[in-house]
Formats: structure tokens, sequence, C-alpha cells
């Protein structure tokens, strides 16, 4: 065989180059790479040599043939695989976002109802021509809560629900006879007080607030913290919470003691005690006092305040002397602190 460059023979027909000019040597055609004419003919892209169909490798060079052959024949399978790794991942990127938005959707959820519990919409206060009680919680207003016998006191759980249902007032002292003004009573019911007449309309008020806020909160409303002069006013307001079904709240009244005295009184529009000493030994009120009280600190707490609730250990209503902030000395009775307005 000679070099179809240079024209020289080549010394063994298994050379592939020629060793005088260094030309590919053309291997003859052998029959076994003869292509019948009915199969598509392909030559290696590196060597030349004719590619039996079917091969995926140059039997002479060892080349992957890249011509000749459907792409769609030989990659379907891997195609196939393919798209159903696509399929299968963007299924998983779904279920993860799905999943995602419903762990903050149901976070949110969460977020308000904690607010809704922490800060309860009350705007509405209670009076006597409307049987229905919402808690007005002010957002900046520090919680707090009276030391009044707390470890015999029952408290129920409805009675400082937000939407308490109130019973109908079965007490009958009051007949209103003035939108928004003095409420007229039988003369047999009335007790006058030569400072403060006698029964007035009362407002009830739940409201974790400290004694200070009550007060101006009162002011504001165009009444005061009640000032109960006489067992007849008392014995009304009694009615009155339990017909709302107050018996667990905690109620400040318009009481109170400078730090350096011992006698407590009511106070006036700008808070000045004035009048009669309200646990002195002659005033009405000495045998409504938990017995005890006042006691005017409770270890380190100072108490200069007054409110009224109901004992379980004295099965009545009583007067005990509280601190301003309340919660803040136990805060386990969040949601059970009150206020009365009275208007004249």
């Amino acid at each position: 065989m000679k070099c179809h460059v240079c024209g020289k023979d080549i010394a063994s027909a298994n050379s592939k180059f020629c060793k005088y000019c260094g030309a590919a040597v053309k291997q003859p055609i052998s029959e076994e790479a003869i292509i019948p004419n009915n199969q598509e003919q392909n030559r290696c892209q590196g060597c030349g040599s004719l590619i039996k169909s079917g091969n995926r490798f140059c039997t002479n060079c060892g080349r992957l043939i890249a011509t000749g052959f459907s792409d769609k024949s030989l990659n379907a399978a891997e195609l196939q695989k393919g798209k159903s790794r696509d399929k299968k991942r963007k299924a998983v990127i779904i279920v993860l976002l799905l999943s995602f938005l419903l762990a903050l959707a149901l976070l949110v959820i969460a977020g308000l109802f904690y607010l809704k519990s922490r800060y309860p919409e009350t705007d509405k206060p209670v009076n006597d021509n409307e049987f229905s009680a919402e808690n007005r919680v002010s957002p900046d207003a520090k919680v707090s809560v009276g030391i009044m016998d707390t470890e015999n006191n029952a408290f129920e759980e409805n009675a400082f629900s937000n939407d308490i249902q109130e019973s109908e007032n079965t007490t009958e002292f009051l007949n209103s006879e003035v939108q928004g003004t003095e409420t007229s009573v039988e003369e047999s019911d009335v007790v006058y007080d030569s400072a403060e007449g006698g029964v007035h309309r009362y407002e009830y008020i739940i409201n974790d607030c400290t004694w200070t806020q009550a007060f101006e909160l009162a002011k504001k409303t165009g009444g005061y913290l009640a000032h109960i002069n006489s067992p007849e006013e008392f014995a009304c307001i009694i009615g009155e919470i339990e017909a709302r079904n107050y018996m667990g709240i905690h109620f400040f009244i318009g009481g109170r003691r400078e730090v350096t005295d011992t006698n407590y009184y009511w106070v006036d529009e700008n808070n000045f005690p004035y009048g009669e000493v309200i646990n002195g030994s002659n005033y009405w009120a000495i045998s409504s006092w938990l017995p005890g009280e006042p006691s005017y600190v409770d270890g380190d707490i100072l108490e200069n305040c007054i409110d009224i609730y109901y004992s379980d250990v004295e099965e009545k209503w009583i007067f005990n002397d509280v601190p301003d902030d309340i919660l803040a000395a136990v805060p386990y009775f969040n949601g059970k602190i009150g206020y009365i307005v009275e208007y004249e």
C-alpha cells in the first residue's frame, strides 16, 4: 500500500501515518465496514473511518459518534427522566411555599388573638340604662391590682370576661326622671348627707387602671369617684353591682389618705381630702371595713387608697385600703379591677 501524499510504500497495512511525510494513512475499506445501501452511512469525525449503523463509538479510534444518529432515540429516556425530576422539584417548591404561607397566616392569627386578649377594645362604659358591660382598658394604663384577701377570695372566671352578660336590675332604688343628671328615688330610700346629698346615679367601669388614673377618668366623664356617705347608699351600690354580676371585681372609690397621715377622707375635684374621717370610730362605715383594716402597708407596699370588694371570708362587701398601683403588687388580679363614677 502506498501513501496517497508522497507515493512511497507503507511498510505495514496497519500503519496509521506515513513514516516519510507523516500524512494520515487511508485505511482500505474492509468488507465488514461496507454498509448496505439501505442503511445510513456515517464516518468518524476523528479518523474518517466508516461507522456501522447502531455503533456509538468509532471502532478505529474510539471517538464518541456525534453524527448520523437520532438524538431523540438516544436521549429519550434521559429527557424523560429530566422532565420527571423537574416536575418533582416544582412540586416540592410549591409545597414548601404553601407551607410557609400557612405558617405565616397562623402566626398572624395567633398574634391578633394575643393582642385582642391583651388589649381588648372596650370603649363603652356601663351605665344605668344599658345592661351590657365591656372592659375599658386604656393602652397606656398601667396594669394594677388590689391586695385583698388573696387566699380566700374565689373569683368566677365568667365575671371577668370582656362580654359580661348582665341580668336585669332587680334593685328598685332609682327611678330616673332626668336624662344624664340627678336620679330621683322614693323618699323613704333617700338619706341626705350635709356635704354630698343622698343616693345618686352611678356608673361601673371595668378597667385595670390605678386609683389616680380612675380619678382622672371619672372627672373626664363629668363625675367623680364615688363617695359612699351612708349605709343606704352603700346598699344601693351593692345591689346594682350584684345585679350586673360583678361579684369578683374590686372597685376603686373616692377615698384616700396622705402618706403622712393615717386618716382616710373623701377627696374633692382637685384630689384634696376633706370632710369626716372614713376610718373614724364615729363614721357610719366603721363596721364595713375588713377586720384589721386599714393596715396602711402590706409588707413594704404602701397602701393609701380605698376600694370595695366582696369578701368570701366575711361574706359581705367591705372597705379595704390598697396601693394606688395594685396590679404592680399582685398581678393575679389582672382583669378584676374597676372603679365607680358618681354623678349628681
